[in-house]
C-alpha cells in the first residue's frame, strides 16, 4: 500500500504498523503529525490540531497535536500552553455537552488525558518507529477501565529511595 491509502481514515492496530512500516520508507525527516494531511482533523487551532488518533484504542479516542514540531510537554513555548489549556477544555466541555455513548450503551461521563515521553521511539514487537512528535490523548474512561492491566505488586518498592532522588521533598 502507499501512505495515500492510509489517509483520512481510522486503521485497526495491525493496519496502523503496517502504516508506520510504511512511513519508514519516506525521508527520516518526514512526520506524519507535522504533514496532518492524513489525519482526521475536527478542530484546527492557532498551534495545535484536535485530531481523531488514526488508530483509537476506544470509540472517540481524540489527539491534541502541536503544529510546531517537538517531543516533550515541556518543549511547550508559553504561547502553546495557554493555547493547549484553552483547547483541551474546549475538547471536554464539547465532548460532555454531546452526551456520547460507550459501545455498550452508558453513557460517557468521564475521561482520560494522557500522554507518553519515549526516550526511544523504536517498538521491538511491531518492528516499527514510532512518532517522536508530541501528542495528547484524550480518551474516554469508565470505572476499573485499568483493571486488567494493574499491577497488583504496585506498592512494593522503597519509597525512601525514591523520595531521596527528589531531594526528600526539599522545596526547589
Amino acid at each position: 500500500m502507499s501512505i495515500e491509502d492510509y489517509n483520512d481514515r481510522l486503521l485497526s492496530r495491525d493496519e496502523y504498523f503496517e502504516y508506520l512500516k510504511e512511513l519508514e520508507t519516506l525521508p527520516p525527516e518526514y512526520c506524519a503529525f507535522c504533514d496532518n494531511k492524513g489525519n482526521v482533523t475536527l478542530k484546527d487551532f492557532t498551534f495545535w490540531n484536535l485530531i481523531v488518533c488514526k488508530a483509537p484504542y476506544w470509540r472517540y479516542h481524540l489527539m491534541l497535536t502541536p503544529k510546531r514540531h517537538f517531543k516533550q510537554f515541556t518543549d511547550m513555548e508559553v504561547k502553546e500552553a495557554e493555547e493547549f489549556l484553552f483547547a483541551l477544555q474546549y475538547t471536554t466541555d464539547t465532548l460532555i455537552a454531546a452526551g456520547l455513548k460507550n459501545s455498550d450503551g452508558t453513557e460517557i461521563d468521564r475521561y482520560l488525558y494522557f500522554w507518553r515521553f519515549r526516550q526511544n521511539s523504536f517498538d521491538p514487537v511491531n518492528n516499527v518507529q514510532k512518532p517522536d512528535h508530541f501528542h495528547f490523548h484524550i480518551v474516554p474512561e469508565k470505572e476499573h477501565l485499568w483493571a486488567p492491566i494493574l499491577d497488583e505488586n504496585a506498592c512494593d518498592f522503597d519509597v525512601e529511595q525514591l523520595k531521596s532522588l527528589f531531594g526528600d521533598g526539599e522545596e526547589m
